[in-house]
């Protein structure tokens, strides 16, 4: 799976992993092509990011095929955090390295 972390002034960061916290060492880079936009201020932050299917494509994953699954997580506040996701797995700790509770991209 590919873990896309993207900051409120569009900031990113990708990875792609064989299972939960396990990187694929078979990929040194998420492809270029990527393009990520973000702003912060005092009524709130939005950002944005747009990812090339050829870029999942190189990384072994197909977003028309299935099972492909996709999960949106924010993690808000500090020092005291808020946890946000589409998982439905949210039992325990904060963990979003559950891909067995993302949704079906064919579902979205």
């Amino acid at each position: 799976y590919l873990e896309f972390n993207i900051a409120p002034n569009g900031a990113w960061w990708a990875a792609a992993f064989t299972a939960p916290r396990v990187a694929d060492t078979t990929v040194p880079a998420v492809p270029g092509g990527i393009i990520a936009h973000g702003k912060a201020d005092a009524e709130g932050w939005e950002c944005e990011a747009r990812i090339p299917l050829a870029c999942f494509r190189q990384i072994g994953i197909s977003p028309t095929d299935s099972p492909c699954r996709l999960a949106v997580t924010a993690i808000l506040g500090s020092p005291e955090q808020l946890f946000l996701t589409t998982a439905t797995d949210t039992e325990g700790k904060p963990d979003f390295h559950r891909p067995w509770a993302w949704e079906n991209c064919a579902e979205l």
